[in-house]
């Protein structure tokens, strides 16, 4: 496979006589999340290697809603309708290639980063997720007319059964074509548990003409739980590519380094994992970790730099962050034993690597993974029952104290017979062909190649809401960074943009509505004002009235000085009490208590999103207009929904060209232009 980025795709060569193959995987690798997939990856590029298949991934992005019910909707209107503008801009040059159609990849395989609405936590409703998932694929899939009618029966091969599973199914009905789940996801328990996603769950596994388990584990789970699968679940392990590990050289490994790879959270073991290290190091003080992956946010990371430091070991314990595949087979030659102290793994594919590299693997009972270690587990390191402290520590040191009596080319030898990426592809490629054979198709012959002509790289990013918008730069390679310019909110000030980016044009959203907000502060006081000034004259007039009255009452109307000074104080009265009347502040409020304040709270909200969103369109207009190249509208990527309906204005207009994807899809294309080899981060 080519994996120097090439942009003419395949080669008709390659493409004769291979099965049309649409992956439809959210966990893919990505410039955010180079380990995120990962074997979903290993395993197309196995099958391509295996000169089997003609692939394209469906991968997603999240594209976060924000505000009430009604901002929401337009947001999700907003991400649609500049998806079909763009494809109406782009014209005839739909049938170059599916750069266009938002699929580019570091590798020959073409992958779409296709742009998903997330609503806020608060606002989710069981199964909403699967179809916003179904529909945006269709949309997806809609726009491959020229691969989809050139190409001869194939097959959609979904990977975790909900969302992806239930959104391929809709796909594959589409384009008529057999489905294959495999299931990797270590909360499919809890899935099964809610009544609206197991419906939609079992949706997609109905459709299925094969459903995979990756492990042994996860087969009995799925076999207990969803009946319905019958005998069309099968198991096939995730594919190790073990010759991108090797083994130590001699005198390599460090004796006294632990070495843990994967994310950084709880429910994988890492602070089960810290506080054995601490209690190990009570006997054998000279131990270290080295842990390789990123918590899931910048608060679980804090949290266990703490742990670490509340429990002794800041000096002992190393966090290397996000590291790329090399940089990990490396680290897996270095260290004298892999840690891996996970509660529950549908498979383990990291332990799998270790033992490639002739590491020695102690773990925690977590199904998968115990699999992996075999049914003789101190042949390939230990496993621990208990997930407790005291238990991984005693493991660790055991293990440690008979470490030289492994035999590490062994170790490799039990990963190549199981799980080897060209004999998981074989197995693959044949239930593909049972599958087509069942559904009454045949593998197509020679026919047309997917080109993916170049594009243009999109120069800005549209992400108003700063914090998202900074979390979403940093993972960015330096060189693209530098090229960027991001058109974000000015507050909060504190949210530091990443170092390196090109630019930054910082708007002051809020502004406007500040702004009206002090004027009309401004015209109630002055309001406020007037009205107590008239109230005072009301008081006067009506004290010379009800005077002027006595002594017109006492004269009966006989004195004219009298009877002309008691009209007058009545006609002025009469004006005071109709000044007073009309001044706003005696109008009644529509309301009582707290009904009226939230009427108030309500209308000021929606008037201030009003302003922001207007302050918004008017910023990217006159901030866009001069980044134009020779007549050309500049193309922007957007981050969030609201950024979304900034552009929509602008997109109409011509004025601006919104990219068919996010961030991942912008690295994706960098890296292709750039020549970047394989999926990991430059």
């Amino acid at each position: 496979m080519d994996a120097r980025g090439s942009d003419d795709g395949p080669s008709a060569d390659a493409t004769a006589g291979s099965l049309p193959l649409l992956v439809v995987a959210r966990w893919f690798p990505a410039v955010d999340g180079i380990a995120r997939g990962r074997y979903v990856a290993d395993q197309l590029e196995a099958l391509v290697a295996a000169g089997g298949v003609d692939p394209i991934v469906a991968s997603f992005q999240f594209v976060q809603l924000r505000g009430g019910n009604g901002a929401r909707r337009r947001q999700r209107r907003a991400l649609q309708d500049t998806a079909l503008l763009r494809q109406c801009a782009e014209g005839p040059r739909m049938a170059d290639g599916l750069a266009q159609r938002g699929c580019t990849s570091a590798s020959a395989i073409p992958v779409a980063r296709i742009p998903v609405p997330r609503e806020p936590v608060a606002c989710r409703i069981p199964g909403g997720e699967g179809d916003d998932h179904r529909d945006a694929l269709l949309r997806f899939v809609g726009r491959l007319g020229e691969w989809r009618t050139s190409a001869g029966p194939g097959v959609v091969h979904a990977h975790t059964g909900y969302p992806d599973g239930f959104a391929a199914g809709a796909a594959a009905d589409r384009l008529n074509w057999p489905l294959v789940i495999t299931e990797h996801a270590s909360f499919v328990a809890s899935q099964l548990a809610e009544p609206e996603e197991r419906r939609r769950y079992v949706a997609g596994i109905q459709r299925a003409a094969r459903v995979i388990a990756v492990s042994q584990t996860l087969a009995r789970l799925l076999r207990q739980e969803v009946p319905e699968l019958g005998d069309r679940l099968e198991v096939i392990p995730n594919a190790v590519p073990v010759h991108d590990f090797r083994l130590a050289a001699a005198g390599e490994r460090d004796g006294d380094e632990l070495l843990y790879v994967g994310s950084l959270k709880e429910a994988k073991g890492v602070p089960l994992l810290l506080r054995a290290l601490a209690l190990a190091r009570g006997e054998r003080p000279r131990l270290r970790l080295r842990l390789v992956g990123r918590a899931p946010s910048r608060a679980q990371d804090r949290e266990l730099h703490a742990l670490a430091g509340e429990l002794g070991l800041t000096d002992c314990v190393r966090f290397d962050g996000q590291l790329d595949r090399a940089a990990v087979a490396e680290a897996m030659a270095k260290a004298a034993l892999f840690v891996h102290p996970s509660r529950y793994e549908t498979f383990g594919v990291v332990a799998a690597e270790a033992l490639a590299s002739g590491l020695p693997v102690v773990a925690t009972d977590s199904g998968g993974v115990t699999e992996i270690i075999g049914p003789e587990p101190l042949v390939h390191g230990d496993v621990v029952r208990e997930h407790e402290p005291e238990a991984l520590s005693r493991a660790i040191l055991r293990t440690l104290e008979r470490r030289t009596q492994f035999d590490e080319a062994a170790l490799r030898r039990w990963v190549e017979t199981r799980y080897s990426a060209a004999g998981v592809a074989a197995t693959l490629l044949a239930l593909y062909s049972d599958v087509l054979a069942d559904a009454g198709a045949a593998a197509t012959s020679a026919r047309r190649p997917i080109s993916r002509a170049p594009r243009a790289q999109p120069r800005v990013v549209i992400g108003f809401h700063r914090a998202e918008a900074a979390d979403a730069l940093e993972p960015l390679p330096p060189g693209l960074l530098a090229e960027l310019i991001l058109v974000t909110s000015a507050e909060p000030s504190e949210v530091a943009l990443p170092s390196g980016l090109g630019d930054a044009i910082e708007i002051d959203l809020d502004g406007p509505y500040r702004g009206e907000r002090d004027g009309a502060a401004a015209a109630r006081e002055a309001a406020r004002t007037r009205y107590a000034e008239a109230r005072e004259r009301h008081r006067e007039a009506q004290e010379r009235y009800h005077a002027t009255q006595a002594a017109y009452q006492a004269r009966a109307g006989a004195d004219p000085v009298v009877v002309a000074a008691y009209r007058e104080a009545r006609e002025g009265y009469r004006a005071a009490r109709e000044v007073l009347a009309a001044s706003p502040a005696a109008r009644p409020a529509g309301g009582k208590g707290l009904e009226r304040l939230h009427r108030t709270a309500q209308r000021r909200s929606v008037r201030h999103a009003q302003l922001r969103l207007l302050a918004a369109q008017q910023a990217i207009g006159s901030a866009l207009v001069s980044l134009g190249a020779a007549g050309r509208p500049p193309s922007v990527v957007c981050l969030g929904g609201f950024d979304y309906l900034a552009v929509e204005p602008g997109a109409r207009a011509g004025q601006l060209l919104v990219a068919p994807a996010g961030t991942r899809w912008m690295a994706d294309l960098w890296a292709s232009r750039e020549g970047v080899l394989g999926y990991d981060r430059p």
